[in-house]
């Protein structure tokens, strides 16, 4: 791959978007956006359900997040929220929760992973982990597909929250582009996800942010008028006025380089730079997960959403696994 530290982008990238491309000094990827997780909403149906104009921030407790679910399952044909069942969010994004929320501190953080993986950690006398899985087993108390969990994949619950059959989506916003073309007219808002009941605690006012993937150059079969090319078209997309068009308004990415000018239209998108802004946001720990963490997680979830497994035989799935790790 080829260093791309002297590019004009690279002083302009927001802060924390570049240090996974980071390699011996250099910078060896463009972040392409950010992406956020988090309870994505029908602003429509919270709205009738409180009765007003819903504030995202007011859901700070599992108390009050409950409340909402209450709140929303009262209106006719409406359900609380839809669980979906891909391994990919159960296994890494429902699971970032517990990992990110330890602490503030991002040593912290990764000393806790670490900790795991040498048995140093009872994730069954976690308190984070506790009040995470008392979290996940609200939702699934209202998950409108309880009836058969497992059946419940990204489309159908696009299809649910678009419609208004569920209030509450967790989910991010890269699921915004299929919710506006089901229905362009219905607006939708991202929320955090509580895990315990004081509002104080870390994470439970906060969503995760994390840069999803890179463009990078080759740096070995390519010619030297590619490479120029190359980094040519990647500087226009971010820093011409034809380019940032495609960025937010075609490909729906959030812009994150300080010199773009152009601001996306739809809510998700707004919100979660609002929380950028006011630094409300979570590690994306699951990018420090081992190859196979998100895959053998999201088969113990799935068997817990189908309740073919205990809470305890859940925690215990996930302390083998971990402390299986090197």
């Amino acid at each position: 791959m080829l260093d791309l530290s002297d590019q004009p982008w690279v002083e302009e990238a927001y802060e924390g978007t570049l240090e996974f491309a980071e390699y011996d000094e250099q910078y060896l990827g463009m972040p392409v956006t950010v992406e956020a997780f988090g309870f994505i909403y029908n602003e429509d149906v919270v709205n009738e359900a409180v009765g007003g104009e819903f504030d995202p921030a007011s859901i700070n407790t599992q108390d009050a997040l409950r409340g909402l679910l209450e709140d929303i399952s009262a209106l006719e044909d409406t359900e609380g929220t839809y669980i979906t069942s891909e391994d990919w969010t159960l296994g890494a994004h429902w699971t970032n929760l517990p990992f990110t929320n330890q602490s503030e501190e991002t040593e912290e953080r990764h000393q806790f992973m670490e900790d795991l993986k040498a048995g140093e950690v009872s994730l069954a006398d976690n308190e984070v982990f506790n009040g995470w899985l008392d979290t996940f087993d609200m939702a699934k108390e209202f998950n409108g597909a309880k009836n058969s969990p497992l059946s419940a994949l990204f489309d159908e619950s696009t299809i649910q929250l678009s419609s208004g059959s569920a209030g509450l989506w967790f989910m991010g916003n890269w699921a915004y582009p299929p919710l506006n073309e089901l229905d362009p007219e219905v607006n939708y808002g991202i929320m955090p996800v509580p895990v315990s009941n004081n509002p104080d605690d870390f994470g439970n006012s906060k969503i995760s942010v994390g840069v999803p993937s890179y463009w990078v150059v080759d740096a070995e079969q390519s010619t030297d008028a590619e490479q120029e090319a190359a980094k040519e078209f990647l500087n226009w997309m971010v820093s011409s006025e034809e380019g940032q068009d495609y960025y937010v308004n075609e490909f729906k990415f959030l812009p994150i380089y300080n010199h773009m000018d152009i601001e996306p239209e739809d809510t998700i998108s707004k919100q979660v730079l609002e929380y950028m802004e006011n630094e409300e946001t979570l590690e994306w720990m699951n990018l420090y997960y081992p190859s196979d963490a998100y895959p053998t997680m999201g088969e113990s979830m799935q068997k817990y959403l189908a309740d073919e497994i205990s809470r305890e035989e859940l925690t215990e799935e996930f302390q083998t696994y971990w402390e299986s790790q090197e």
